[in-house]
């Protein structure tokens, strides 16, 4: 009997396990995965200038009070020794760990590439290949996977020519980066794909349609800021990422990689005027108390997993942009749109996440 109910329970997981995709997943092992092996640098200048702004904001800031349910047991369980090493003053050491993040956990809890390995995808390139389909679906260049009436056999698909339909359909020329060792998808004749990369270039497609090219955003917890490098290809360039230090460090770690350095200012030194068409990288503190009005905020998977209480003042600042556009999940303690309706908005709108089951798009004119 015990067989019979172990084995029951593992075709449940199996069952659950395949929920998260949009088709079946037969679909999705058309493609092999495959590791980066790329490396990239960045200068001594832009190094030093990196590790002299995390140092500031680190003393400052106390990892036991404004994320108790998810950031802060994220830092106390897996990035302790980090912070060590990065407060060595061991150039060396920290250029290696900048360099080849994946045999730390700089990137824990937005990006697979760590070493913590019950925190690894090994079928991130399935994920990857379900987001790249779900975003053709998105853009009409596909039309969308019906499991009523589509064959589970399906005839190989064509990739490389998804890839330049959907180039056409954006008018931008796609390019995987790839800038650190260790990263994960699918291979194609654009460098590896990732399920992070599609995410982030769907969400700066849509921000292209809702603002101009001299409009500004702010981001609230940009995990690698990946999306922040989409918008400057799509011509916008006046951009801000609020995070926490470590967070802070991964960002600016691979936007100093993927774009000139000279277009990434940091909090500590900013002028007093506003730098217009840089990337800018802000603390939570320094947004709470600046007056700069954002045309449109986002937020992508994080804005409940600080404290009511801080998600609160976040929303209050929130609602002097003239847009908000949240891509989140409801399983947290509080959810968006909670937050949404204690203040006045003009236009409302709540739709499922095209490339990710069980998250909500939410966006909000002021």
């Amino acid at each position: 009997m015990s067989l019979l109910k172990n084995l029951r329970k593992k075709i449940r997981i199996r069952k659950h396990f395949d929920f998260q995709f949009f088709r079946h997943t037969s679909i999705l092992k058309q493609v092999k995965r495959k590791v980066s092996k790329k490396n990239s640098k960045i200068s001594k200048n832009y190094l030093l200038r990196l590790l002299k702004e995390y140092l500031l904001r680190e003393k400052k800031y106390s990892y036991n009070k404004n994320s108790s349910n998810i950031w802060d047991p994220i830092f106390n369980n897996f990035q302790k020794n980090l912070k060590s090493t990065l407060n060595s003053k061991d150039n060396k050491k920290i250029e290696n760990i900048l360099n080849n993040p994946g045999n730390t956990n700089l990137f824990i809890g937005f990006e697979n590439n760590v070493s913590e390995k019950d925190w690894t995808n090994k079928i991130e390139h399935m994920y990857a290949l379900d987001k790249l389909l779900s975003f053709a679906e998105f853009l009409g260049i596909k039309d969308i996977y019906n499991p009523e009436q589509d064959n589970i056999s399906v005839k190989k698909i064509d990739i490389e020519g998804l890839l330049t339909k959907i180039e056409k359909k954006t008018r931008l020329k796609l390019k995987f980066q790839n800038v650190f060792p260790g990263e994960s998808g699918f291979l194609t004749s654009r460098g590896i794909l990732n399920e992070k990369e599609i995410q982030a270039l769907y969400a700066a497609y849509k921000i292209s349609k809702i603002i101009n090219k001299n409009q500004s955003i702010l981001e609230i917890g940009a995990g690698l800021g990946r999306t922040a490098y989409y918008c400057s290809l799509f011509g916008i360039k006046d951009y801000t990422i609020v995070d926490i230090p470590i967070s802070f460090l991964a960002q600016g770690n691979y936007l100093g990689r993927v774009l000139s350095e000279k277009k990434i200012v940091f909090e500590n030194e900013l002028l007093k005027k506003y730098e217009k068409n840089k990337i800018k990288l802000i603390t939570p503190e320094y947004f709470l108390k600046n007056k700069t009005r954002y045309d449109l905020i986002l937020n992508c998977d994080s804005l409940t997993e600080i404290n009511y209480e801080l998600a609160y003042k976040y929303m209050q600042k929130i609602k002097k942009s003239k847009y908000f556009y949240s891509i989140n999940h409801e399983k947290n303690t509080f959810n968006v749109s909670e937050l949404i309706e204690k203040f006045k908005f003009k236009y409302y709108s709540r739709n499922l996440y095209w490339l990710r089951k069980g998250y909500i798009e939410e966006f909000v004119k002021f």
